[in-house]
């Protein structure tokens, strides 16, 4: 090995060729820059579910951004939508792909010309199909549907000439409704739900009785009602299941019995548990489905309760 100096710089002569120390130090220069720009890179501190945080490491980002996720040795596993930054902290929804904490993360660019470009339209198109549709925090909408009601009354069949026994008799039948919604995004996932409208009651049996004005025992009552609800959503993709618990008060509209004396029918309410889902079939518009079970306050001689089946449509507010 040979080692000569032509003016500044200094040449490594071996087998013949010469390598500049110049250039050498111009390689560890960029590779030092690389190295600096990776620890410095905005990193997954925790992922819970689909919900990721990221540490930003003085990287920018905005609510919307589409950010890559890289593991350690460079290569891209999936894609991840900012749903808020604050300080250097970020909150982001995974889609397509996987990620894990201490992956490093970028904003995702590319020309719209290339076959990278498309590559990334199509994921960033998967990550909002599984990820939030939406940023929508209010929603209005219309529901209706049809209730199984089922009550027991306690039939005074006592008469005069024949001291005839008190009966209880089981009544059911169907009723419907149609209601008015508005829902309002309280916390990440959990919604409130307002609802109001028109709701039936409606419960007969087949046997006629003397208690019930010699005729088939029947409650037939619509109310005036207004719901409230709380529920808690367990994804907030654009298939969101639900559980909640609510809470009615209803104000007859319209009476008609004969198994209870019609005076007797007055305000009322109702305490209900269900769930269901809300499947958006577009980013600002869902399909709402529910099942609940309400009960109304027993009395001495009236238990009430119905299965309450209904759907809808919902549009932003």
């Amino acid at each position: 090995m040979i080692i000569k100096k032509i003016n500044t710089a200094i040449l490594i002569k071996q087998k013949n060729k010469y390598i500049s120390i110049d250039h050498l130090k111009i390689a560890i220069f960029i590779l030092s820059v690389l190295a600096t720009n990776c620890l410095h890179a905005a990193k997954i501190a925790k992922i819970q579910g689909q919900k990721v945080l990221i540490n930003l490491e003085g990287d920018p980002a905005e609510k919307g951004d589409i950010f890559a996720v890289y593991d350690p040795v460079g290569k891209k596993k999936g894609l991840l939508r900012i749903k808020g930054v604050r300080n250097d902290k970020a909150i982001g929804f995974l889609g397509k792909g996987t990620a894990q904490v201490g992956w490093v993360t970028k904003v995702s660019k590319s020309s719209s010309g290339d076959s990278t470009s498309k590559q990334t339209s199509h994921k960033t198109e998967g990550m909002k199909s599984s990820a939030s549709p939406t940023s929508q925090r209010a929603y209005w909408g219309l529901m209706g549907g049809a209730s199984l009601d089922s009550m027991s009354v306690d039939i005074d069949n006592s008469v005069p000439a024949d001291n005839v026994a008190d009966k209880t008799v089981a009544l059911s039948g169907t009723s419907f409704s149609v209601k008015g919604f508005f829902d309002y995004q309280l916390l990440d996932q959990i919604w409130f739900r307002g609802l109001s409208g028109i709701q039936g009651l409606s419960a007969a049996s087949s046997s006629t009785e003397s208690g019930c004005l010699s005729k088939p025992c029947s409650v037939d009552i619509y109310y005036l009602p207004f719901d409230f609800w709380g529920r808690y959503q367990f994804t907030t993709s654009y298939f969101r299941p639900w559980v909640g618990v609510g809470f009615s008060l209803l104000f007859p509209v319209t009476k008609d019995a004969t198994a209870i004396q019609k005076s007797s029918i007055t305000n009322t309410s109702l305490f209900s548990v269900g769930f269901g889902f809300d499947w958006f079939i577009a980013p600002n518009i869902f399909i709402p489905v529910q099942v609940d079970y309400s009960i109304f306050p027993k009395s001495e001689t009236v238990e009430a309760s119905s299965i309450n089946m209904t759907a809808g449509l919902g549009l932003p507010f």
